[in-house]
């Protein structure tokens, strides 16, 4: 009897600590997008990629990954970036020589006072063809809460001198309670 009585208040201690500790998984949702870079055989600084697909008005809840997990916005405690990458898909052995740094910023609709960098590379490796951007600490849970969000950039460079097409991949770090 004794040794039910024991097993009995571990399995209350566990279940208090559970439920006071609350659940809160994470998981990553994945966003994709795209930009092309217009070539010029003048260069032209270079202050910004053209909007990156779809991120205008980016919705997290919108992503497969985020549909696969069956969670709403409204559980969202926290989002942090874990990846960001930037990766030439055109034209064939093209690198990044034409852009010297670059930053990521996320805003509300129509709230340029909540524009924040959440990812940049200030010395952009000009030899490659795919780099990771390093990363900010900022929660984006009040930005992905919202109806849409928009992601844009903004560069130092010149254009390249043929029309480059950038592949865009970036991970995000998603924490909801149940």
């Amino acid at each position: 009897m004794h040794r039910f009585s024991h097993l009995w208040a571990v399995v209350g201690l566990g279940a208090v600590l559970f439920l006071s500790t609350g659940c809160h998984p994470s998981f990553d949702v994945t966003a994709q997008g795209q930009a092309t870079v217009m070539g010029s055989q003048l260069p032209v600084d270079l202050n910004a990629f053209p909007g990156i697909s779809n991120w205008a008005a980016f919705d997290i809840s919108q992503q497969q990954d985020f549909k696969n997990n069956e969670q709403h916005k409204d559980h969202i405690d926290s989002v942090r970036t874990s990846v960001l990458t930037l990766s030439i898909s055109k034209p064939a052995g093209g690198t990044f020589s034409f852009l010297d740094s670059i930053q990521f910023y996320v805003q509300l609709p129509n709230n340029e006072a909540s524009k924040k960098v959440f990812a940049h590379k200030d010395h952009v490796p000009h030899d490659a063809t795919t780099f990771n951007l390093d990363l900010d600490d900022v929660d984006l849970a009040e930005y992905v809460k919202a109806d849409s969000m928009s992601i844009t950039t903004s560069t130092t460079g010149r254009t390249p001198n043929a029309d480059t097409t950038i592949d865009v991949k970036v991970v995000f770090d998603v924490t909801v309670h149940l």
